[in-house]
C-alpha cells in the first residue's frame, strides 16, 4: 500500500475516533486543476474542505506551492495543505483574483527531521505518522471550526 493510501486511512480512522465534522477522505481525485494526492471532504464528492498533497521528503515544498495553489482553486476547497515528512504547511485557498504567497501559511509545523523514502518512513515510523496526522487535524480543524 503507498504512503498516500496510509495517510488517506489514517485520516479516515481519525476523523471517526476522535468525531471530525468531515465525511472522509479520499485518495488520488482528479480535479479540473488535476489530480490531486487527497482530498478532506465535509460532504464525499461534493464539499471539499481541503486539497492535501504529499511530496518527496527531499523536494522543498515551495516548489509545489503554485500548483497545488490553482488545485486548490479549481476543486473548491476552502484550505490546501503541502507536506514532504519534514515540514507540512497549510493556507485558506485564495480567490483566483487574490495573491497567496508561500510563506502566509495559516499553519506550519515540522515533521520528521530526517530525509527518508516514503516507504521506509511508513514502515519504521507508522505510529509517530498517525500521531502527527491526528495533531493535526485536532489542533487545527477543531480549533478552526471548519
Amino acid at each position: 500500500m503507498t504512503l498516500i493510501c496510509r495517510v488517506v486511512e489514517f485520516i479516515n480512522k481519525i476523523i471517526n475516533e476522535e468525531k471530525l465534522p468531515f465525511d472522509r477522505a479520499d485518495a488520488e481525485i482528479t480535479t479540473e486543476g488535476g489530480r490531486a494526492d487527497i482530498i478532506l471532504w465535509a460532504e464525499r464528492k461534493i464539499k471539499p474542505v481541503l486539497l492535501f498533497e504529499i511530496e518527496n521528503s527531499k523536494d522543498e515544498l515551495e516548489e509545489f506551492f503554485e500548483e497545488v495553489k490553482k488545485k486548490a482553486q479549481f476543486s473548491k476547497a476552502p484550505y490546501f495543505a503541502l507536506w514532504n515528512i519534514r515540514q507540512f504547511r497549510l493556507w485558506e485557498t485564495p480567490f483566483f483574483a487574490e495573491e497567496r504567497e508561500f510563506y502566509d501559511s495559516v499553519y506550519s509545523e515540522a515533521g520528521f527531521n530526517y530525509v527518508m523514502d516514503f516507504e521506509d518512513v511508513m514502515d519504521s515510523h507508522e505510529n509517530a505518522i498517525y500521531d502527527f496526522l491526528k495533531r493535526i487535524l485536532v489542533k487545527f480543524f477543531k480549533r478552526q471550526g471548519c
